[in-house]
């Protein structure tokens, strides 16, 4: 083993490390947000950052393999987490300027960014998985679930900033964004 800062051991230790930690107070942030004595930001940054972790311990492990080929079906799998993450992300960002019936220029330009990350990772996911996972990736996502999502996508990125967003409210894109998202 090698214990010298920056090896890849070392790293891999830090990322379980901060993992841990993040996950450790999983139950405090759940009692908070059940009491409604957390704001949604703090609550929002919190899973955002324990998620992080967990993904950095992924991306980690992929570093371990001597063999190419785990490596790389692992930072596929490694990149299709990343991009159903900020899925998540869109789902809830989205949701907020939808439901106050338009976006402050930060929350717009996220909700525009989570989407365009999203395809930069799953295009690395198709790129680097087998390509049967890849073939069922696409079918997976092809159909009414994804084409409403587009659809909603489309109505924000044109009127998210003025309100004009006839046709979209904020249960529906959730409702859509969860079904995507599953």
């Amino acid at each position: 083993r090698d214990l010298r800062a920056g090896t890849p051991v070392t790293a891999f230790r830090d990322s379980i490390d901060k993992a841990e930690k993040a996950v450790t107070a999983l139950d405090g942030r759940r009692r908070e947000i059940d009491g409604f004595s957390i704001a949604a930001s703090d609550s929002n940054l919190y899973f955002t950052e324990t998620i992080a972790a967990l993904l950095a311990v992924a991306g980690e492990i992929s570093k371990a393999s001597a063999r190419g080929d785990v490596t790389v079906a692992i930072s596929a799998y490694v990149a299709f987490m990343q991009g159903k993450e900020r899925a998540g992300q869109e789902r809830a960002t989205g949701a907020a300027g939808v439901s106050a019936g338009k976006f402050d220029l930060a929350g717009y330009t996220r909700v525009l960014g989570l989407s365009a990350a999203q395809n930069a990772y799953f295009e690395t996911f198709e790129l680097a998985a087998a390509p049967a996972l890849a073939s069922l990736f696409r079918e997976t996502l092809a159909g009414r679930t994804t084409e409403d999502v587009v659809r909603m996508r489309q109505i924000i990125a044109a009127g998210g900033l003025t309100g004009a967003m006839a046709g979209i409210d904020g249960k529906s894109w959730f409702e859509a964004t969860t079904a995507r998202i599953d």
